[in-house]
């Protein structure tokens, strides 16, 4: 974690900007079918709701592996990110539902990684 507070620290101090609260463009890329894109389209739209009620949520999205859902996600960011971790992708993922394996049922929270980003003492 210190290799990550450090790398955080010198991206800070080249940009001379705190990162709290900063903002980047994230663009997503994906090979989806045209229901899947249109459920996705849905979900967003509700992410934009939630976000402008001041609402918090889970929200679930199937993800039909065996089936038609093979996506090829690329992401790519605008601006100066660090680089996403094994630390991070480990934090990110919050407790599932009971009785269900983590296999099953994955719920991703960005709290822990702002907390680790920012420095707060939860991390």
């Amino acid at each position: 974690m210190t290799e990550i507070r450090q790398g955080l620290d010198e991206m800070v101090q080249r940009t001379k900007e705190p990162l709290k609260g900063d903002r980047v463009l994230m663009t997503i890329q994906m090979e989806v079918t045209v229901p899947q894109a249109l459920t996705l389209e849905a979900m967003f739209e509700y992410w934009n709701k939630l976000g402008s009620w001041g609402a918090s949520r889970y929200i679930g999205f199937f993800v039909d592996g065996d089936g038609n859902f093979k996506p090829r996600a690329r992401v790519n960011m605008a601006g100066e990110v660090p680089e996403l971790t094994d630390h991070m992708r480990q934090i990110a993922v919050v407790n599932g539902k009971p009785g269900l394996r983590e296999a099953d049922h994955r719920q991703y929270d960005f709290d822990p990684i702002a907390w680790l980003v920012h420095g707060d003492p939860k991390d």
